[in-house]
């Protein structure tokens, strides 16, 4: 019974990090602006004017104003409205297993009468898992999400977030919509490299009711 006891007591110090999510994606929020990330383009695709692409506070989920990654993306030579743009892409590293991934995204004009919202996807390694089509936009914003759940190998694994429109940009900044990535999440079951401070609050508890059960022993061996 007293051996019960201790496999209990151990078992809820270490439930807390087995019931933890990994996260993969690294900077998801763009709390540190454009770190792990690395722009890229199209072949006929352009991210915007300077300073895009950028890290700007907006409200991308329509529940308040976060840092959140800008473009205004377009075909350069606007050749027939072919997708053309770019994104943002990061290698992350998986285990074997299913990767559940999730991004909020918008497109506004505030300045705009009509005009091309754009395209979002996500693509891992290539392949395109989700995308998200704005269509015509008037003043104001068109927010979405993009989201996946897919078994992957564990390794290396290239993660892009590509935004498209089939037209130009223009002439400057403003003169088109702008597009906004926020909250990107790529979650897989298992232990966290860091705990949770409940997690570490259940360790704790745990491993005090495993240290009380075997004083308890020691006391009772010693009577």
């Amino acid at each position: 019974m007293r051996n019960l006891l201790i496999a209990g007591a151990m078992a809820a110090a270490f439930s807390a990090t087995a019931a933890q999510a990994a996260q993969v994606v690294t900077n998801g929020d763009f709390s540190a602006g454009l770190t792990d990330w690395t722009a890229f383009t199209t072949a006929n695709g352009t991210l915007g004017f300077p300073p895009d692409p950028q890290v700007t506070s907006f409200d991308v989920t329509g529940f308040g104003a976060s840092d959140a990654a800008e473009l205004q993306v377009g075909n350069t030579p606007n050749n027939g409205g072919t997708e053309e743009g770019g994104g943002l892409r990061q290698t992350i590293t998986t285990v074997a297993g299913p990767l559940n991934f999730n991004a909020d995204v918008a497109a506004s004009a505030p300045n705009l009468t009509n005009g091309e919202g754009g395209v979002f996807s996500v693509l891992l390694d290539g392949v395109t898992l989700d995308t998200f089509t704005v269509g015509a936009i008037t003043p104001g914003t068109v927010r979405g999400f993009l989201s996946f759940n897919q078994v992957v190998t564990g390794g290396s694994h290239d993660l892009e977030l590509l935004a498209t429109r089939g037209f130009t940009n223009c002439c400057s900044r403003g003169d088109t919509p702008f597009q906004y990535f926020d909250n990107v999440s790529g979650l897989q079951a298992g232990s966290s490299s860091v705990p949770e401070p409940a997690a570490w609050a259940m360790m704790i508890v745990g491993f005090g009711l495993a240290g009380s059960v075997m004083r308890r022993q020691a006391r009772v061996g010693r009577a």
